[in-house]
């Protein structure tokens, strides 16, 4: 195969892979929600496991940062025309933090940093990113759609999904870590 073949069988490869990240960004939380309605938890369950976050930050690991940055912007966007979910209000929120989430995923999956770490960096940018947009548009843009006491609640709320997520990527970051490598 020549160069040519092989770098536009790579960005095949990663825009498939990107189109499946957004899809399970919109199937996993209905699944989430659903067993949340059924188990009595109620819709709460979305919103404690960040099911959302879980294919982006796949992406961005898997095939760098364009990558998980446009998973991640897609993802919210498409879940709320197709279901939705998340809210309106939410929409601009969950871009800024799950973009940064594939973003960063991605930049540092190619990095000498820890695995481990490299996934806690990607957390903490993403809910950083979260709280400054939160935080703009209240006291910049005078939003009455969101209120800064929504922070402390989606930070403590989202606390089981963090640690889900810390136990999946244990599991999988070796099969990840392979299919990065492959795309680099």
């Amino acid at each position: 195969m020549n160069t040519k073949t092989i770098a536009k069988n790579k960005i095949t490869d990663k825009a498939l892979i990107i189109l499946i990240s957004v899809a399970f960004s919109v199937i996993l939380p209905q699944i989430f929600h659903a067993a949340g309605v059924i188990s009595g938890a109620g819709a709460i369950t979305g919103s404690m496991l960040l099911p959302m976050h879980l294919p982006v930050l796949f992406a961005g690991f898997a095939c760098g940062p364009l990558a998980g940055l446009i998973a991640g912007i897609l993802s919210p966007v498409i879940s709320f025309a197709i279901s939705g979910m998340p809210s309106a209000v939410l929409v601009p929120f969950m871009i800024a933090e799950l973009g940064t989430y594939g973003f960063v995923s991605g930049k540092l999956s190619s990095s000498k940093i820890n695995s481990f770490l490299s996934l806690i960096i990607t957390q903490f940018s993403g809910r950083i990113a979260r709280v400054a947009t939160v935080l703009i548009a209240v006291y910049i843009l005078n939003s009455n759609s969101i209120s800064v006491d929504s922070v402390k609640s989606f930070l403590i709320t989202g606390v089981p999904g963090i640690v889900l997520q810390w136990i999946l990527f244990a599991v999988f970051y070796g099969k990840i870590k392979e299919m990065r490598k492959k795309y680099e």
